[in-house]
């Protein structure tokens, strides 16, 4: 598996560190457990003047449009997922995010098969 990560330069956000560290652990780790091997993970950073946005694309099955307002869910794993999990991972994404008023948004990548998870977080300019 090949992670590429573009880090868009010095960025700041305000929040607990562990909670964090644990959001982009789940996002990363559905990722590197959903796509094919010797595809590709990638993992991009930018700033604008609001907000600090990861964007992490995978080469996996993806989600249908349908099904992915229900992944935040607790539990729930949509149907045909052949990795295994218990379904709380991006339910915990979902949760750190609330508290550190942040948001996703899940999509077909532009380019490729898979699932492209976007977290933005509120910027701290210093």
């Amino acid at each position: 598996m090949d992670i590429a990560l573009n880090d868009g330069g010095d960025a700041f956000v305000s929040g607990d560190a562990g909670l964090l560290a644990i959001l982009f652990r789940n996002v990363i780790d559905n990722a590197i457990r959903y796509s094919a091997p010797g595809t590709k993970v990638d993992v991009d950073m930018e700033t604008t003047a609001a907000d600090v946005r990861v964007t992490v694309r995978d080469a996996g099955p993806g989600i249908p449009a349908e099904q992915r307002p229900s992944v935040g869910r607790r539990f729930y794993r949509a149907p045909g997922m052949q990795a295994p999990g218990s379904g709380l991972g991006l339910s915990i994404v979902q949760r750190i995010l609330d508290l550190h008023r942040g948001t996703t948004r899940l999509d077909s990548p532009a380019t490729t098969i898979g699932l492209q998870v976007m977290i933005a977080l509120p910027r701290v300019v210093r």
